[in-house]
Order: C-alpha cells, then sequence, then structure tokens
C-alpha cells in the first residue's frame, strides 16, 4: 500500500467497488455521482475549482463541472465508497510513478486524493479538428498524490520502454503516464475507411510510460469522424 493518509480496498470481480478508509481529519474527491455508500460521520462539500475556461469546455461537452468532497471529521476511521458507472476495473495511480500526471479517458475518473488536480487536456492540431470546435478532449489527473480511474470490462496494464511505440484504437484507450508522447493518426486507405470496422482513428503511444487498455469500449468521441 502507498504511503498516503488513507487506506482503501477495491471489492468485487467483473464490476468493482473502491472503499476508502478516511483517517480522522482525512478527505477524498469525486467525480459527482461516484459515491454509493458513505459512514454518517462522513460530511460532503462541493467547491468549484474549475476555472471559466475549464468550466466551458466541459459544458460543452457534457461533462460534470463539480466534484464532491468528501471529509471525515471525526475521530475514527470512515468508510466512503465508490463505483463506476459501467462494469469493468478500478485502476490505482500513484502520479508519482508516472511523472506527476496521467492523461485517461474522458469519463473515467473516479476519484482521488485532495492533492490531485482534475484538468482536461486538450489536443489541438490539422488532425484533431474533426473531433470538433474543441478538438480532442482527455482528462488529466496531475499532482502527486492518489487517483483512481475506471476502464471498461477487463483492464490490461503496458508498460512501454523509451521510444518503443504501440497504436490503440482511441476507444481502447483507459489510460496513460503522462511521460508517454501521444499523436493521432488516420487510418489510411479508403478500403480501411470504409470496411475497417476498427474506425478511422488511432492513437499513437511512445514510451517510456505505462499504457492501460481497456476490452469495453465506452465514450466514444467521433472515433469514426462523425
Amino acid at each position: 500500500m502507498p504511503d498516503y493518509p488513507i487506506r482503501y480496498r477495491i471489492r468485487g470481480d467483473d464490476v468493482h467497488i473502491l472503499e476508502v478508509m478516511l483517517p480522522p481529519g482525512g478527505a477524498i474527491k469525486a467525480e459527482s455521482g461516484a459515491m454509493i455508500y458513505m459512514d454518517n460521520v462522513i460530511e460532503m462539500d462541493t467547491p468549484i475549482e474549475l476555472n471559466p475556461w475549464q468550466r466551458f469546455v466541459l459544458r460543452k461537452t457534457g461533462e460534470n463541472i463539480y466534484n464532491p468532497v468528501f471529509h471525515n471529521y471525526s475521530d475514527r476511521v470512515a468508510v466512503v465508497a465508490f463505483a463506476a458507472p459501467i462494469p469493468g476495473g478500478i485502476i490505482p495511480l500513484d502520479l508519482r510513478k508516472h511523472g506527476g500526471a496521467v492523461i485517461c479517458q474522458k469519463g473515467s475518473y473516479l476519484c482521488g486524493t485532495t492533492d490531485v488536480k482534475l484538468d482536461i487536456e486538450l489536443a489541438k492540431d490539422l488532425k484533431t479538428a474533426v473531433f470538433g470546435k474543441e478538438g480532442f478532449i482527455l482528462q488529466k489527473l496531475v499532482g502527486a498524490g492518489l487517483g483512481f480511474i475506471h476502464g471498461g470490462g477487463t483492464v490490461v496494464e503496458r508498460f512501454l520502454h523509451e521510444q518503443e511505440t504501440i497504436k490503440v484504437d482511441i476507444a481502447s484507450l483507459a489510460a496513460f503516464s503522462g511521460t508517454i508522447h501521444y499523436t493521432l493518426e488516420l487510418v489510411k486507405g479508403v478500403i480501411n475507411k470504409i470496411i475497417g470496422g476498427e474506425g478511422l482513428w488511432l492513437i499513437s503511444l511512445t514510451g517510456p510510460g505505462v499504457v492501460y487498455l481497456q476490452s469495453t469500449r465506452f465514450n466514444v468521441q467521433s472515433t469514426h469522424g462523425e
């Protein structure tokens, strides 16, 4: 278990539940609607931490702009539990091991310690223009804390060495380390575009760092160029 002021356990097989044991004075920040139960000594508030640009982008994409914080003001350990909106696995992320940042699929953030900042990763270039005026949007967890995201179905972890590259269907990508360089690539060839069945866009990831892949695709962001 990492040396954080909270302990946690992940329960379940096909559908995970995350139980966080908050010490006295402890707190954790979560995605709106992710909490499923909590001890009655835990209190919740909902600060607004996003700047106006971030709030504008999230409203445009239908994402939540409020992230409630759960506090344990009691003198004993208290439990708060979270679950993802789709079947799959919960991934704990020590941001210190990922270069201080993890980039993940839009909508995959579940919760994190209060020293984890939830930001927007906005890829803007000629290739990503097809995804809309705001470009291709991902979430970004920044800081030196502990964050949790969810992946659809079975989640596979793969480490990329320096200059090692893999290409991934955009919807099959759960997250990757901030140390990884990425670009979006259009699948070449008329036949591929018409009958390929794998979408028009791939994301090319070059190490070093860790990539988390998901077997169940969700939250596809116009991967067919619509």
